[in-house]
């Protein structure tokens, strides 16, 4: 199944899956030694500690073993599928986590005192919209500093779109401040430690420490706080855009104008005949956000 496709970062990411969550369990068995019963202890075992996650394995579970009894019948001589009657354990909920003014106000004063690598790509997220392996995997070859523009290219891109974003100006100081630490010859914004090659990982702890300074700073200040995912960023942004309103109450940023911000497709025909970039107005959107969010920071929390 991992010659399935020829999008590499899909096989990598199904071998990484296989080797992590399916591997112990069969070790080296050969396919007609596994069974159903095989297979639906390794969902329950996955469901104990990350029931979302079990969905997506029961998936991975099924396309193996259907390539190995069709596609991939002459390597494996499988004619039976232990996997025919799998079904997912755990009910996928969709996050609908949005953080308002008085919660991103509290994140940006917390991100401004947090002392940890994780701080600009998280500020870098909050000022873009871009997804969290979009801002982590950034690579210097992706942004033009000089023109203050980061060319997502459509292989990093969730809709294989590629996406051209007019930077504000507090996020090319970021990055400029950054370009003047860069390592010779470091291709990744924001590398580990112990691997240049290699985008920033570990965003579990980073996640429990945001959660824990925000929970603080919202109980000295009054505000009842629920906790976030590095996710949640992303749709809080585009939110956020979205609730700008003008003095006659209409929107600051045209909805349609956010979606160009966040990549997301055009619907039906557009996708078709609309090839406009709105390359104006998106640079005009982050600026404004950009504005709201230095606001915000200026207008003080503790």
């Amino acid at each position: 199944m991992m010659h399935e496709g020829n999008q590499r970062k899909s096989a990598r990411e199904k071998l990484r899956l296989y080797n992590r969550d399916v591997k112990p369990f069969i070790g080296d068995n050969i396919y007609f030694h596994i069974t159903h019963k095989d297979l639906a202890n390794i969902l329950q075992a996955k469901l104990a500690v990350a029931p979302i996650a079990s969905n997506r394995l029961e998936s991975l579970l099924k396309r193996l073993f259907r390539w190995a009894t069709t596609k991939g019948r002459h390597v494996t001589d499988l004619t039976v599928d232990p996997s025919e009657h799998l079904t997912k354990f755990a009910l996928s909920k969709s996050r609908e986590r949005v953080m308002v003014d008085q919660e991103l106000k509290l994140f940006v004063n917390v991100l401004n005192k947090l002392e940890s690598s994780f701080t600009d790509p998280l500020i870098v997220a909050l000022y873009t919209g871009a997804r969290r392996g979009e801002v982590f995997g950034l690579r210097w070859a992706e942004l033009n500093l000089d023109r203050g523009e980061w060319i997502l290219p459509k292989s990093r891109t969730k809709n294989g779109q590629e996406l051209l974003l007019p930077l504000s100006q507090p996020t090319v100081d970021l990055l400029d401040k950054a370009a003047s630490k860069r390592e010779p010859r470091q291709q990744l914004v924001w590398p580990t430690r112990l691997n240049p090659q290699k985008p920033m990982s570990g965003f579990s702890k980073i996640t429990k420490t945001l959660n824990e300074l925000m929970e603080k700073s919202a109980n000295n200040n009054g505000i009842y706080f629920e906790p976030i995912t590095i996710h949640d960023i992303r749709r809080s942004v585009g939110t956020g855009m979205n609730g700008l309103l003008n003095d006659d109450g209409h929107p600051v940023i045209p909805p349609h104008v956010v979606e160009r911000v966040l990549n997301h497709k055009l619907p039906g025909l557009q996708a078709v005949y609309n090839r406009h970039n709105y390359y104006a107005e998106k640079k005009a959107a982050l600026r404004v956000w950009a504005e709201h969010l230095e606001a915000l920071r200026k207008g003080g929390a503790d």
